[in-house]
């Protein structure tokens, strides 16, 4: 049982893109132990920038790569210098990492969303004083019902093949994202 991480990322970009996001980033935060989750949103982010017909930067996806290491604060100067840049957007792998990114980016002067839009995943509330990110909301509920029916089968049908169970989570509108302010007007069909 796990939640379908390509089909929440798919949602969000598709969310961005409708907003009218063109240049839109990744990133996460580097943990002590190995994070697959973060690695199968990054997957879903490269595979929607291509569905989406955008340009794929790999300068910006952030604190992906094998060794790099990007402190928290750097993360956000980092941020910074894109939206100067005409990044509009930024996906975070998981919402900690967005309200994080939200406090250090209004401590830098940069408002969101008006100067850019950032996004979550998982369906957290936000810390207190924050507004709420929008994200992907995962029904963990319904998470763990798929695990007491998956257990239940098992004992049930102990040779039974094994099952790969995807849970998906909704869009959750937030106070995080906008219309760019610059967006890239549209091609005309002439």
């Amino acid at each position: 049982i796990n939640q379908d991480q390509v089909r929440g990322i798919s949602r969000m970009m598709q969310r961005l893109y409708d907003l009218g996001h063109r240049k839109i980033g990744f990133l996460s935060w580097k943990y002590a132990v190995h994070a697959p989750w973060i690695e199968r949103r990054l997957g879903a982010y490269v595979e929607n920038i291509y569905r989406l017909g955008l340009d794929l930067d790999t300068d910006l996806i952030l604190n992906v790569k094998p060794h790099e290491q990007i402190p928290l604060g750097t993360l956000a100067d980092i941020v910074k210098e894109k939206q100067e840049d005409g990044v509009t957007a930024w996906v975070c792998a998981a919402d900690h990492q967005a309200y994080k990114l939200y406090t250090d980016l209004e401590e830098r002067g940069v408002k969101v969303p008006d100067d850019v839009s950032i996004t979550g995943f998982d369906g957290i509330a936000p810390p207190p004083g924050q507004p709420q990110v929008t994200t992907i909301r995962m029904p963990f509920k319904d998470i763990g019902i798929s695990a007491v029916n998956s257990l239940l089968r098992k004992i049930d049908h102990p040779v039974a093949n094994r099952r790969n169970i995807l849970v998906s989570g909704v869009v959750t509108e937030g106070e995080t994202t906008a219309p760019p302010v610059n967006a890239a007007p549209e091609p005309s069909a002439e």
